[in-house]
């Protein structure tokens, strides 16, 4: 990375500057997680019903006898998210 683009990287680090995607130079160019994500009420609401959502299908799954997979996902559009999918599949022995 030029110097320019670390300037911007510790900038955004920091908590000013642009908002973009890192990029990691020890990952030959593989974007690293957002730096923020958009702290909305919705978000906030939608996020809390992410966890209460993991914490039942861990209750549910994490368990002698349960032989299968579990997954929670979720849509997000223009920094919102959107849907919430929670899904267990489990295999019959």
């Amino acid at each position: 990375m030029s110097k320019t683009e670390d300037a911007a990287v510790a900038s955004t680090r920091a908590g000013g500057g642009q908002k973009f995607p890192l990029v990691n130079s020890r990952t030959s160019g593989m974007l690293a997680p957002m730096v923020t994500h958009v702290a909305t009420n919705t978000n906030a609401k939608h996020l809390a019903k992410i966890e209460a959502a993991l914490a039942q299908l861990a209750a549910e799954t994490l368990r002698r006898g349960f032989f299968g997979s579990a997954s929670i996902e979720f849509h997000v559009q223009d920094g919102t998210i959107q849907k919430i999918r929670r899904q267990v599949e489990r295999i019959e022995k």
